[in-house]
């Protein structure tokens, strides 16, 4: 594989969508495992998979990102030219992060703090939210966050949001880092949408929930939560009135006076392991971890299933799947 040098190019320090792909690929776990791995040393991609328990093929792709980066190069195996080894560019690794953490500086002391009319609106929401300053320190902390999560404000106000909110996916693994890839991709101007997160409730009780990030001046970021509950609570709501309007407006009844039965759905082996795992609130990258295969095929099974239930996305998957009886 040869260097994408464009890419490499684009990365330079004037051009902040260069920065934002040292920061996502920093604030990966795995890729932050592999780079302290290879500063021992050069090693072989099998000796990396079996240092890092991860499989081969994934540790092809962050060994691939990396590259392209020039964080890392590809020499001999010792001996046997059939074989290759991956090496550390220690000086370029660090000449990146120099440069993430003085733009990163730079901006955030340019920019204007968010005033009390921007954060009033958080302050007063009835879901759950925070607001956190260009150094991932907590500045407001709403009432509803302080029922959720325990927390009163003067307990995590000026402390890392990272320290307190402790989220992580449904397999374990931390999402809640620094850097932090939701708002490394604010910081290119894309807003992610809503994503799944488990947090840390101040009795330490893991707490599922649905979690949304919106950008303030001055690199603030607000952070809305939703509990999963809340979140059944209103699929089970949508359901009800979308049958109330069914019996409406719907066909009169049969004789019988019941309903007709919903189309069946068979879904195979593999399609319902991949349900379980939405219903966990596992993200594309935990389905090629769990089930052992590349980015395009994880798509292609959800898309499979997304069709099968007849849903416009992975939220609507798992509702419809409950309403069936396909999950618990």
């Amino acid at each position: 594989m040869k260097l994408n040098q464009r890419r490499l190019d684009e990365s330079r320090q004037d051009d902040p969508a260069g920065l934002a792909r040292y920061g996502a690929a920093l604030a990966h776990p795995h890729r932050v495992r592999l780079l302290r791995l290879l500063a021992a040393g050069p090693l072989t991609p099998t000796a990396i998979a079996r240092a890092l328990g991860l499989a081969p093929n994934l540790v092809a792709h962050h060994l691939c990102v990396l590259r392209t980066l020039g964080w890392v190069v590809v020499e001999p195996g010792d001996g046997d030219q059939r074989t290759v080894r991956y090496r550390l560019m220690s000086e370029r690794l660090l000449s990146s992060i120099t440069d993430l953490l003085a733009t990163t500086d730079a901006k955030a002391s340019a920019s204007n703090e968010p005033g009390s009319s921007l954060l009033a609106p958080w302050a007063a929401a009835g879901d759950p939210a925070f607001v956190v300053d260009h150094e991932y320190r907590i500045r407001l902390w709403n009432n509803a966050a302080e029922r959720y999560l325990g927390y009163q404000p003067q307990h995590v106000v000026g402390k890392l949001c990272t320290e307190i909110i402790q989220g992580c996916d449904s397999v374990g693994r931390q999402i809640c880092t620094h850097p932090c890839r939701p708002r490394l991709r604010l910081a290119t101007g894309a807003s992610p949408p809503a994503f799944p997160l488990v947090v840390r409730a101040a009795d330490g009780t893991q707490l599922p929930c649905v979690m949304s990030t919106i950008p303030l001046p001055g690199g603030w970021v607000a952070h809305l939560l939703r509990s999963e509950e809340r979140v059944h609570q209103l699929e089970r709501f949508r359901a009800q009135v979308e049958a109330l309007l069914g019996s409406l407006t719907g066909p009169s009844p049969s004789p019988a006076g019941a309903c007709p039965a919903p189309t069946p759905v068979h879904l195979t082996a593999r399609e319902r392991e991949v349900l379980e795992l939405l219903a966990q609130g596992a993200r594309t990258e935990d389905l090629m971890h769990r089930l052992v295969v590349t980015r395009s095929t994880a798509r292609k099974h959800v898309q499979g299933l997304l069709r099968k239930l007849g849903a416009r996305n992975r939220l609507e998957a798992v509702s419809i799947a409950r309403r069936r009886g396909l999950l618990p």
